[in-house]
């Protein structure tokens, strides 16, 4: 799940149950600010721009900015690495804004291994019931930057 920090709208009420995944990289990555310099809505001078373009590129009030999660339940989730798996592989990345945070995640009967425990900042209410995570390291910054995933 991923968002910028000048979209608004929100992720309200999901719930998820019954994964299993092997070598994903990232089983848990919700980044409310990821490529901020990339979703910025710029038309850059075109001339003839079709009327459904204009909506996306209608610019969003300050107040409504920064996309709103919440009410999350993942439930019954199990994330494996091979043993020969040479990718990088991170737990959780859940990162939101101090201002707007993430309220109401909860992980339920959940099992990860990843090579990387990750980050997890701004979030209200973030429960974790009957879960294991194995790492093998700390994180390596170089998995911070977006473009080197």
């Amino acid at each position: 799940m991923k968002s910028s920090q000048d979209r608004g709208g929100f992720v309200d009420n999901i719930r998820v149950e019954n994964l299993t995944m092997n070598n994903v990289q990232f089983p848990f990555s919700w980044l409310m600010s990821w490529h901020n310099e990339y979703n910025r809505k710029v038309l850059n001078g075109k001339k003839e721009i079709p009327d459904f373009w204009l909506a996306v590129a209608e610019q969003i009030p300050e107040n409504q900015k920064k996309t709103k999660v919440s009410n999350i339940t993942v439930k019954n989730v199990t994330a494996t690495l091979a043993k020969d798996y040479s990718l990088p592989a991170r737990a959780f990345d859940l990162k939101a804004f101090p201002d707007k945070p993430m309220a109401n995640i909860t992980f339920s009967n959940v099992k990860i291994a990843a090579k990387e425990f990750g980050h997890i900042e701004a979030i209200d209410n973030l429960q974790f019931d009957h879960v294991t995570v194995d790492v093998q390291q700390g994180n390596n910054a170089v998995n911070d930057e977006f473009d080197n995933r």
